[in-house]
């Protein structure tokens, strides 16, 4: 057989290495060979610079004259052994011409090393780093270069060899539409490859070549492929597998036939691809004995691109898997290597703190998402006219809400507010979700795109006051290919509040203010942002550790692909890939995703997702994981980022760009698990995954210069790059180890006929590798495992943050039925960081609510567990450093104990009982045996002081005993107990004493969990001590008392009860007459009081005004302070019967004088201290606008008693405006009188003389001509840029005019004096007062549960009052209050102010009519007349007054509610409550208007911005704007009400009048007319100026707007001017647009009530300005706008000027190159708008008179001007 060629090199020794810095002064030397794409490593030799390798076998390099090497080199390289990277030392380069021309003869010589640099000799000297012996051969013949003994029979040798002949093919399929075929073979085993020539032109071709492959393993596979090869690319034809066994099989004259070709997954294809004839012999070939081939072992039945070679290293060399020699360490290496261990577990824990880090910053709960869409601009037209009907759709989350459409336009307000809200949300879902913003056109038949804006809510959250504010954004239409760039721009803001938040207030009008010192006049400001496109670049090469998603007939597998999500863009999927097998499978994708981005963006998530495929039942997903866009490097191409050029893409490969790939691990529910709602969560959000689903090898980064070419749509390239090793993430070997020792609290499962409970399993995974702990039997929850576990030289990424977590789970049995019941992840770092050091320790399970709809639920009664357990991970080489002792053996130790858990108190334990309590006692379970206490009675705050005691023999280390568990339950007679809550402790911290009368330890509160092991209310202080018994029949009396001393003797605890307030009804009864009751639990006896029973002022808000004093004994220690219980009861049937309202506890031990670490004074409770009431008040059954009592739910009816009724005051009635009247045509801007329906003006004729000048004012025709690159500049201009514009080379701001615009609608005067807290950016003045007068203690009345939504407990009233423990009789010192005074209670008046509202949630989505319903003990105003219509932002200025008794009924509620017209209730929109007598009673409040502000002003009772909520959320659903004042009745009428008044509607009328146009292209249009539009309006136009040449339009039409001031907000001030080419066959086009902002001016009409000229002030404020800047005077053109209407300066005037430059805004003539906005006229009466235009002819014929006024001088035109001055000013 003839073997083409082989090169075998020897590398006999080395000599006068120098070594790298730090490595002692020797190395540990080896060497690399490469030839061509081939590298074969040396032996490492140790501590030495002169290795020698004269013993080993020559490296052999088959096929060496196909390839295209021309030179061999040597890289010598010293192995660092504390990190165990290659370090080069320099290179050898050997040409290989002499020895290719020479074969057999060897090439044995010195070679000098030289250093680094590119491969070929060409670096710079360094002087001398040593030489090389190597030894080179060349041979042609199969016979030279073997052994004697090799020449023999080979017959007994094992087959080492595939001879492979490649005859001929027939029938190949073409590719790419083509006739025929340009056809070549390849064969390939493991990674040896050889291909035939290429044979073009047919589908027959003949080859007949013949290769060897060396090859051993049996279990290999013959793969061969028939491609195309055309001048780009290569791409096939079909594919074949022959297993080795089977050519084997066919003996020694191999096998030969014809083999079918499949597809690339060797599967039938419906279409035929033809058949190839092969030949294969596997034989035994000496020549192959010294080839040092060692392909990558692919495992049966796993196919796709094998794992990296073992042992890589940064520097691009592949070890030999040959076993190293041991290397002796140097005492500095020694130590170097004990430094990196400390670094690397250094690295591990700063990895953990980020960690940690990242996932403690959001909280779970209710959020609340608000959308506030406030323009668009700039927009796409999506209609032939050039203009679209946008609407904006908002998604979040799942939900969508839509704006209205707003027709035909480029820009637009919308103006309008959405809100979502979202019930107790997990962390992980807020860190993932986005908000998508969407701008569509919204047309008859179809919805297109516009753009679209996507920002992740964590950015938002993360932003100050948790909002982006006002901002532009640029839209962009990544679903259309042909929508590239921005396609508009939308302003928005986005505000995001979850617990605890609130919103910020904004002054709009003083930011508005400020925004326009910044503007220029006249246009509005529009986005000043320059998005750029960059593209998001992710390389996606293949996975790794997939497990199979489908199974069948056909086989197991999976069809998978990856998908990214980004930026609202479209999902970008790459392309699917079929691996068989049934875990570990490994896909190649090997493209490139580019999805576009425009800069800067406030998306930052980037979702990464694997789906399988499944055509019939729908695609699955198999996981997901996120990125952060601000992580991903931006490409630096400067740096060498770049590709292979011209020249890399037409003859080679290029080169990878961006950061080196990492992997992605993949988390998601159990394997077993398809399909389910709770398998999807987990599939979706990683961080509440339980299972590890294999990874993904990705590269990505960001290209912020894409070529020109690059298209502007996400779009995928396959790889044009080669990935060579060195491209692969560097990987290390690690070692997991595991010793699983106890069980605590394990789940039972029992089933029909089973024999006990269901054994259990415990199972340790990393990566794919797993350690399995046997089914041991559960014995009451508690097992013994005690088994350990190890795994070697698992190979993983060397970086850390590549690493899968470490993953625990709890097995249910039986083994045929096995399914995990509960799991636990521990990041691979937190292990690493241990360094195999760590202890045994108890780890809590979660429960795995996949399996909430299967038979391996837990339930509600069972634990998720917790397992004893010991982890190891680290890399394989420190491993051997940290030898684990066996645990196992501890338990052969085992020693008698005696354990004795005192448990003394508990409180606020759940409530299990309807009203409010608990009958609690508490069972302890250890060693499978149980004791339990008595059980307290009717108390959320048990005291027990008892002993339970248990003799068990343990391990003698108790890191190994089992954990105590203790379990508080309710008792229920007639009933099964019920199970609350449980702690376990571990006796490691348990006293450890010698003798039973030894104290025990200080006791400790520890909390308790729920049954599913997450947080709840409730502690239990206990404490645990552990006696050591000489024999386990040690006898032990009883245990010593453990109630705490009470050595002080008499204590007092003196409580003034000032009565209850907002008590809720109970059993749909009001409270009637309540009454409160103090119970103190004593250690002998218990302490009690009850107040007397009051129904004054009212049984819901019932003054006690008494104080009570009782004597008792209290513990020295302020750890043991009992609990106070405070009950609430109701008289009912006349005293017959009592019932039990509400019920609270609090903690004496910050009440104790001598507590001298926690005493708290009394007068010192903060005021967010105070619970919120939550209670929801049900709406009253009235009809609205009916005068009379209202009742409320909460409200108590007359009786005979002599309760007072429920009254309600009523406030002036709704008015309706009238509707507005024609005001003759006496000018724009002008004000109605107040008062007044309609007023009659005189009669004024129009000015004919002057119309007739101006029709005759004409200006000559003009032949425009644009150059070709004009027209094509015009047409590429956006919309945006085409934009009617006024021409002024100076402009203006608003602020530089000196004109005194007015900041707001209404007098700011109610503000002096008052606005000092919120200029401190206070919000409500309870965060000003601090502290409260009086302390309040919320009664609680229902059920806990877990779950918020079954849970019923709830506020239903607060007990008010003061509580303090003296140490000496308190009656004889100094009084906290004075009690006479409060117990002669009197009559005060209370006024509040109602100034706004802001930010109101909607009930009913879209807007609301929310009005103002206020509470005061018995009284109600119901202020429908407040009622605001359509607005979120109401505007109220109410003020109300109503009286009270301070102490009583003080809780001042403040409710905004939705007006329903045809509903019988209203719906609460949000409630405040303001308690009058801590602000009366606290001395700061007092004390307010003794002080000035900053500004000398006395200060007033504050303005402040409350926020209101809703019983069914936490989140605040709006801002209440408000003051109170409160002032003795007797004095009230001595201070008026302070005035605050809204700002009163005046009606004004807005007169455009549309003059003429010129310059406009003719190919934009010839056919002209207008459209104006305000802001609420609907559009007027012009008509139509036919066939206007030059450009120049001219219409002279006058437009009217009725408006009404104020306007709710500057977009309302927006007047909008478009101009249209009229098209009879087609739809109109629009020409260009432009945006002018009125509100300025209409602030200054509203406040002036007369008229206003805009552009007329404008003018005479730059003559202003112009004056003061120039010696020279100013002469006065004319006093109105319509004054120089056709005098154009320098026309065919009197003085015969040349014609000037175009006019600025405001200047008497108008150019017609502008828009002209004229704002006066007079029209006869009853003439309707642009009627006088439509009478009047564009070019009208002049008769001889009217020809002789044409030449009438400029003067006596003056006079027609002052004439129609005089009549316009005799009508205003």
């Amino acid at each position: 057989m003839d073997i083409e060629d082989r090169l075998e090199v020897k590398v006999v020794e080395a000599r006068g290495l120098v070594p790298p810095r730090g490595a002692g002064g020797t190395c540990n030397p080896s060497v690399f060979v490469s030839c061509d794409s081939e590298t074969i490593q040396t032996k490492t030799q140790s501590r030495t610079n002169a290795p020698q390798w004269k013993d080993a076998e020559p490296m052999a390099f088959f096929h060496v004259a196909e390839g295209a090497a021309n030179h061999l080199v040597c890289r010598v390289c010293h192995k660092d052994l504390v990190t165990g990277r290659s370090i080069p030392l320099g290179t050898v380069t050997i040409p290989l011409s002499t020895a290719l021309l020479s074969p057999e003869i060897p090439i044995d010589e010195w070679f000098p090393i030289i250093a680094l640099g590119d491969g070929l000799g060409d670096a710079s000297e360094e002087g001398d780093l040593g030489s090389v012996h190597v030894i080179v051969t060349y041979f042609l013949d199969d016979n030279f270069g073997m052994d004697e003994g090799d020449a023999g029979d080979a017959s007994n040798q094992l087959p080492n060899c595939l001879v492979a002949s490649v005859a001929r093919a027939r029938n190949l399929a073409p590719v790419d539409n083509k006739q025929t075929c340009d056809a070549y073979a390849s064969v390939s085993v493991h990674s040896s490859k050889q291909s035939t020539k290429v044979v073009r032109g047919t589908n027959s071709p003949s080859w007949d070549q013949t290769f060897a492959l060396p090859v051993t393993d049996g279990y290999a596979f013959a793969e061969v492929k028939v491609k195309h090869k055309s001048l780009m690319s290569r791409k096939l034809i079909g594919s074949c597998r022959i297993p080795l066994v089977e050519i084997a099989g066919a003996g020694p004259g191999g096998l030969r036939k014809w083999f079918k070709l499949l597809s690339a997954d060797y599967e039938l294809s419906p279409e035929p691809r033809g058949e190839i004839e092969l030949t294969l012999t596997w034989k035994y070939d000496s020549s192959f004995k010294k080839a040092k081939a060692k392909p990558a072992p692919v495992e049966k039945g796993r196919r796709g691109r094998p794992a990296p070679p073992p042992k890589a290293n940064n520097t691009g060399l592949v070890e030999d898997d040959d076993e190293e020699p041991e290397l002796n360490l140097s005492v500095a290496e020694m130590e170097a290597l004990e430094q990196a261990r400390k670094e690397r577990v250094e690295k591990a824990k700063k990895q953990i703190e980020l960690y940690d880090a990242m996932t403690s910053d959001v909280k779970a709960g209710d959020y609340q998402v608000q959308a506030h869409i406030l323009e668009v601009t700039d927009l796409k037209g999506e209609s032939s006219s050039g203009l679209s009907n946008p609407r904006v759709t908002v998604n979040c989350m799942g939900l969508t809400q839509r704006t209205r459409v707003v027709k035909q336009v480029s820009r637009c307000v919308f103006d309008e507010k959405l809100f979502f809200n979202f019930k107790n949300v997990d962390p992980t879902q807020i860190q993932e979700a986005e908000v998508k913003l969407t701008v569509a056109s919204k047309n008859m038949l179809s919805t297109p795109v516009i753009g679209t804006y996507q920002v992740n809510l964590l950015s938002i959250y993360g932003r100050e006051d948790h909002e982006l504010y006002d901002q532009w954004v640029a839209l962009t239409d990544p679903s259309n290919k042909d929508d590239t760039g921005v396609q508009g721009y939308l302003k928005v803001s986005l505000t995001v509040l979850g617990p605890g938040d609130k919103q910020k207030f904004h002054d709009l009008e003083k930011e508005y203010e400020e925004a326009k010192e910044k503007e220029e006049s006249g246009a509005v400001s529009g986005p000043d942002i320059k998005p750029k496109l960059h593209f998001l670049v992710v390389s996606v090469f293949w996975a790794a550790d997939l497990p199979m998603m489908e199974s069948g007939i056909t086989g197991s597998g999976t069809n998978c692909y990856v998908r990214v999500d980004f930026a609202g863009n479209p999902p970008l999927k790459t392309k699917k890939d079929y691996v068989r097998g049934r875990s570990g499978l490994s896909p190649e994708f090997m493209e490139q995703l580019w999805i576009p981005v425009m800069d800067p963006t406030m998306s930052t998530r980037i979702a990464l997702s694997l789906w399988d495929h499944d055509f019939f039942s729908g695609d699955k997903l198999v996981a997901h994981t996120y990125f952060d866009y601000r992580d991903v490097p931006q490409l630096d191409k400067e740096a060498g980022g770049g590709g292979g050029g011209f020249f890399g893409s037409m003859f080679g490969r290029k080169t990878y760009q961006g950061p080196p790939p990492r992997w992605a691990n993949l988390y998601g529910a159990p394997l077993d698990v398809r399909g389910r709602k709770a398998g999807k969560v987990m599939n979706t959000y990683p961080d509440s995954a339980s299972t590890y689903r294999g990874r993904i090898l990705l590269g990505m980064y960001v290209d912020p210069a894409p070529s020109k070419k690059e298209i502007e749509f996400i779009h995928k390239k396959e790889f044009d790059f080669d990935v060579p090793d060195s491209l692969i993430p560097a990987v290390a070997y690690y070692t997991i180890r595991a010793s699983v020792l106890l069980g605590s609290e394990i789940p039972i499962f029992k089933f029909p006929n089973a024999d006990g409970a269901a054994k259990m399993k415990v199972m340790v995974d990393f990566g794919c590798q797993r350690l399995e702990f046997p089914f041991r039997a559960n014995k009451r929850g508690q097992i013994e495992w005690l088994e350990n576990a190890e795994r070697k030289d698992i190979e993983l990424p060397a970086d850390m943050r590549q690493l899968p977590d470490v993953g625990i789970y709890l097995v249910r049995g039986p083994e045929s039925q096995a399914k995990t019941v509960s799991w636990a992840r521990v990041p691979a770092a937190r292990l690493l960081a241990e360094s195999f050091s760590g202890a045994p320790y108890w780890q809590t399970l979660e429960p795995d609510h996949s399996r909430d709809k299967t038979r391996a639920k837990l339930g509600a009664t069972n634990y998720p567990g917790a397992l004893l357990l010991r982890l190891g991970l680290g890399l394989t080489s420190d491993a051997s450093s940290f030898k684990w002792k066996d645990d196992r053996k501890v338990f052969e130790d085992k020693r008698p104990y005696c354990l004795r858990v005192h448990v003394y108190q508990g409180r606020s334990i759940p409530a299990k009982d309807a009203n409010g309590l608990i009958d609690p006692y508490v069972k302890v379970r250890f060693c499978g045996s149980k004791q339990k206490t008595r059980v307290a009675k009717e108390t959320t705050d048990p005291l027990y002081y008892q002993t339970l005691e248990f003799h068990e023999t343990l391990p003698g280390d108790l890191k190994f005993a089992p954990e105590v568990v203790l379990t508080v339950w309710d008792q229920d007679v007639g009933g099964a107990n019920s199970q609350v809550g449980l702690l376990r402790y571990s006796l490691v911290n348990a006293k450890l004493t010698k003798t039973d009368s030894s104290p025990p330890a200080p006791p400790q509160w520890l909390a308790l969990e729920d049954l599913n092991g997450g947080p709840t209310s409730g502690a239990l202080l206990v404490s645990f001590q552990l006696i050591q018994k000489r024999d386990p029949g040690e006898k032990y009396g009883l245990a010593m008392p453990i109630a705490p001393p009470c050595t002080r003797g008499a204590s007092y605890i003196e409580v003034i009860a000032l009565g209850v307030r907002d008590m809720a009804p109970y059993n749909y009864e009001h409270v009637k007459e309540p009454k409160v009751r103090f119970d103190l639990p004593g250690i002998e006896e218990n302490f009690t009081f009850t107040t007397r029973s009051s129904r004054y002022p009212r049984g819901r808000d019932a003054n006690f005004l008494e104080k009570q004093i009782m004597v008792v004994q209290l513990p020295d220690n302020p750890a043991y302070a009992p609990m106070l219980a405070i009950r609430a009861y109701d008289r009912r049937l006349g005293g017959l019967k009592t019932v039990l309202v509400g019920a609270t506890s609090i903690s004496l031990s910050t009440k104790l004088p001598w507590n001298s670490e926690g005493y708290v004074p009394p007068q010192s409770q903060l005021f967010d201290e105070v619970v919120e009431d939550s209670e929801e008040v049900k709406e009253p059954v009235a009809v609205p606008k009916v005068e009379g009592p209202v009742e409320d739910e909460d409200d108590e009816p007359e009786d005979a008693d002599g309760d007072a009724g429920v009254t309600e005051q009523k406030t002036s009635e709704e008015t309706t405006p009238a509707p507005g009247t024609n005001d003759g045509g006496t000018g724009a801007f002008l004000a109605l009188p107040r008062g007044t329906e309609a007023v009659s003006f005189p009669h004024v004729k129009e000015d004919v003389e002057l119309l007739k000048l101006l029709a005759n004012r004409v200006e000559p025709e003009a032949t425009v001509v644009e150059t070709e690159e004009e027209q094509a500049s015009w047409w590429a201009t956006d919309l945006a840029n085409i934009d009617l514009a006024f021409e002024d080379d100076e402009e203006m701001s608003l602020a530089d005019l000196g004109i005194e615009f007015p900041s707001s609608w209404v007098s700011a005067q109610f503000r002096a004096g008052r606005d000092w807290w919120v200029k401190q950016n206070g919000g409500e003045v309870e965060q000003y007062l601090d502290t409260a007068p009086f302390e309040r203690y919320p009664l609680f009345r229902g059920v806990y549960h877990p779950n918020p939504e079954k849970s019923t407990i709830r506020q239903v009233g607060t007990f008010k009052g003061i509580i303090r423990v003296c140490e000496s009789d308190p009656r004889m010192g100094a009084q906290l209050i004075d009690m006479r005074a409060l117990q002669a209670p009197q009559k005060f008046t209370v006024r509040l102010y109602v100034v706004s509202g802001k930010n109101l949630q909607p009930t009913g989505g879209g807007l609301s009519d929310p009005y103002i319903r206020i509470r005061l003990g018995t009284q109600y105003i119901n202020d429908t007349s407040s009622v605001q219509k359509q607005t979120l932002d109401p505007a109220f200025f109410k003020s109300y007054e109503v009286e009270t008794t301070i102490p009583g009924p003080t809780s001042l509620k403040i409710e905004l509610r939705d007006w329903q017209r045809f509903l019988p209730t209203h719906e609460l929109i949000g409630s405040t409550t303001v308690d009058l007598e801590d602000r009366w009673f606290h001395k700061k409040w007092q004390g307010i208007k003794t002080q000035k502000n900053s500004d000398g002003i006395l200060m007033l009772e504050p303005l402040e911005m409350r926020n209101l909520y809703s019983p069914d959320s936490a989140v605040a659903q709006g801002q209440l704007e408000m003051w109170v004042e409160i002032l003795p009745t007797n004095q009230a009428g001595n201070k008026p009400k302070s005035e605050l008044f809204g700002p009163p509607e005046k009606k004004f009328e807005l007169r455009i009048i549309v003059w003429k146009s010129k310059d406009v292209p003719k190919h934009r249009g010839i056919n002209l007319f207008n459209k104006v539009e305000l802001q609420g309006f609907k559009a007027k136009q012009t008509d139509t100026h036919w066939k206007c040449k030059g450009g120049a339009g001219s219409w002279n039409w006058r437009m009217k707007f009725p408006v009404t001031f104020p306007v709710k907000s500057p977009l309302y001030g927006r007047l909008n001017v478009q101009m249209w080419n009229r098209d009879i066959i087609s739809s109109n086009d629009i020409i260009s647009e432009y945006a002018i902002d009125l509100y300025p001016w209409f602030l200054l009409a509203y406040h002036r009530e007369d008229s206003v000229f805009p552009f007329q002030e404008m003018k005479e404020a730059k003559a202003r300005q112009a004056q003061l800047q120039s010696a020279t005077p100013v002469e006065d053109e004319g006093e109105g706008d319509g004054e120089g209407e056709g005098e154009e300066e320098g026309g065919e005037g009197a003085e015969g000027k040349s014609m000037p430059k175009p006019l600025i805004i405001g200047q008497d003539e108008y150019a017609t190159a502008e828009i002209k906005m004229v704002d006066g006229d007079v029209f006869e009466d009853g003439e309707e708008e642009g009627q006088a235009d439509e009478e009047r002819p564009f070019l009208e014929e002049s008769s001889e008179e009217e020809e002789e006024e044409e030449e009438q001088p400029a003067a006596e035109l003056a006079e027609h001007h002052e004439g129609r001055r005089r009549v316009e000013q005799t009508a205003a």
